[in-house]
């Protein structure tokens, strides 16, 4: 196993691993070891079952579903479609996931410790694979800042409610009271 920090805050890429065969417990150890360093990993070129894919991941992090039931997979309910392509007059998954800047699933009261995107199609032009995947480093971004706009943030909290970006629906007032 080879792994190659991009030189940012974060990432890395990991060589010399088939995600398609069992792991053992020493591949896997290294591997969480790279996301605990790197926060966002890629294993380029795999193929993978979707049953693969999820059995990778189980040992990583505890699996959630999706919780938008018209983009989960028919046969795999943990696995969210995100697609252009199109089958009559709407697409097989969905096509505007990444439209705005978001942690996944934040809203939850335990938010997993991991996503994952798994690419089966991704264009290319030149050479040079398209899409809008981006990640930042909320811990790099804290530590760039001066010890007195750390101690003004450091008692705040945020509170996240996926019903907020529901059209037409009421969400319930915010309140000074803090999150345990």
């Amino acid at each position: 196993m080879e792994i190659i920090p991009s030189g940012a805050a974060l990432g890395a890429d990991i060589h010399g691993i088939d995600l398609s065969r069992p792991l053992d417990d020493q591949m896997l150890a290294g591997i969480e070891e790279a996301f605990n360093r790197h926060s966002v990993i890629c294993f380029r070129d795999q193929d993978l079952t979707e049953e693969r894919f999820l059995a990778f991941m189980a040992r990583l992090d505890r699996i959630e579903k999706v919780p938008i039931k018209d983009f989960a997979h028919p046969d795999y309910p943990e696995i969210f479609f995100v697609s252009n392509i199109r089958d009559g007059d709407r697409t097989i998954g969905h096509d505007d996931a990444g439209s705005v800047w978001h942690t996944d699933m934040s809203y939850s009261e335990q938010p997993p410790r991991i996503s994952a995107l798994h690419a089966k199609e991704v264009s290319m032009e030149n050479g040079v694979a398209l899409g809008d995947t981006h990640f930042a480093s909320a811990a790099a971004a804290y530590d760039a800042l001066s010890d007195a706009d750390k101690s003004h943030i450091d008692d705040l909290v945020a509170f996240h409610d996926l019903g907020g970006r529901r059209a037409g629906k009421k969400t319930r007032p915010a309140t000074e009271t803090k999150a345990g």
